[in-house]
């Protein structure tokens, strides 16, 4: 078996935590088309359950990009991933990257979860056509076999 480097470029969501650099949907999509052309494996397109401006600025990457994968980021619960899956609709290739907190603060006190759930590589489910947390209560009906799922924690190929 032969070793593939993926390139996972982070740019349109993480570039925008930087006060001051914010960044129009159309901005977004002119970067995203310059990925695509430098062949990027799989562009983070945004976290599309975060405000209406995001989900508008992944839906419009997502219907036009056609040779990478668009990425959608998501806090592992229903809301955000069917938010992220209705966003990547119409993709041509699409991958939802679920997170979770990992602080021991926030483990206990809102997840109400141990640590060793949160990063036990058990807690995810690779029986499904997708990477699946088995803490959602359920597959949204929106995620389809075609939308990767993949936790952040234990990423596996």
């Amino acid at each position: 078996m032969s070793d593939k480097l993926i390139i996972f470029d982070t740019t349109l969501r993480d570039g925008e935590q930087s006060p001051g650099a914010s960044m129009t949907k159309d901005e977004k999509l002119r970067i995203a088309r310059q990925l695509e052309r430098l062949k990027v494996d799989v562009i983070e397109a945004g976290f599309a359950a975060s405000s209406n401006g995001d989900f508008e600025a992944v839906q419009l990457i997502a219907k036009t990009i056609k040779d990478s994968t668009v990425c959608s980021l998501s806090r592992a619960n229903d809301r955000d991933i069917s938010r992220a899956a209705e966003a990547l609709k119409g993709a041509n290739r699409s991958r939802i990257h679920t997170f979770i907190a990992t602080s021991a603060l926030h483990m206990e006190k809102k997840l109400r979860m141990s640590p060793d759930r949160c990063s036990s590589r058990q807690n995810c489910r690779f029986d499904l056509p997708v990477i699946w947390w088995p803490m959602l209560s359920s597959v949204p009906k929106t995620v389809t076999a075609a939308t990767q799922i993949t936790c952040a924690g234990c990423l596996k190929r």
